[in-house]
């Protein structure tokens, strides 16, 4: 599987990867209606976020959009959908972004993210980083911070804490490369068949509507 892009949390002065979130990620353009997105092998959820903490507020630093060519024209006129405060600008082809947005997320739930990594392999689990940090919020405000690193090299003491994030964890694994088991067997070609069918029928069902 390609190594995918993923999503990033800026907090405390330092730069992560999130891995996982409580049952949804904070912004899901899907979810807010914010496409059509398009996908590549390198990005099969059609976009990739930047998050920020700041005054203890979660933010968007950046959103960025694999964008269809009719979700382009209409950035390009304009009528892009505002998020948090902002309006859609076009980037190089096929992104479009939402850059810093004013207003903070209203999210209540949790965001996993690791720093650090112990090996150079591209596809890394949670517990090969050094530095594994959780943060909480309720309605975009942080409420607790916690340092795991403690279990860094410790893949199944890992493994059950993230269980806790249930689905959201299942997911980070299928699209984020850098979080893959690398013990795990790869997905089948039935299984990753099925995936980009999905993908495909549920863009097409949003491209419709948005445009009938």
């Amino acid at each position: 599987m390609t190594t995918q892009i993923s999503d990033r949390l800026h907090i405390d002065g330092r730069d992560m990867v999130v891995v996982a979130a409580t049952g949804t990620y904070p912004v899901d353009p899907c979810a807010l209606r914010l496409g059509p997105l398009s996908w590549s092998t390198a990005n099969a959820r059609g976009f990739y976020c930047h998050y920020a903490v700041r005054d203890q507020e979660l933010y968007v630093a950046k959103l960025a959009l694999n964008a269809t060519p009719s979700l382009r024209e209409r950035v390009g006129r304009g009528e892009g959908t505002p998020l948090l405060g902002a309006r859609p600008t076009l980037g190089q082809r096929p992104w479009v972004f939402y850059n810093a947005p004013p207003e903070p997320v209203n999210f209540t739930g949790g965001i996993i993210a690791v720093a650090e990594p112990m090996t150079p392999d591209l596809m890394r689990p949670p517990h090969a980083h050094k530095v594994i940090r959780e943060v909480l919020f309720e309605k975009g405000t942080l409420s607790v911070a916690l340092d795991h690193s403690g279990l860094a090299g410790q893949p199944a003491l890992a493994e059950a804490f993230l269980a806790d994030y249930g689905d959201a964890w299942a997911l980070a694994a299928i699209r984020n490369g850098d979080v893959i088991d690398p013990d795990a067997p790869p997905p089948t070609a039935e299984e990753t068949f099925a995936l980009f069918e999905a993908l495909e029928k549920r863009l097409a069902a949003m491209d419709a509507e948005t445009e009938g």
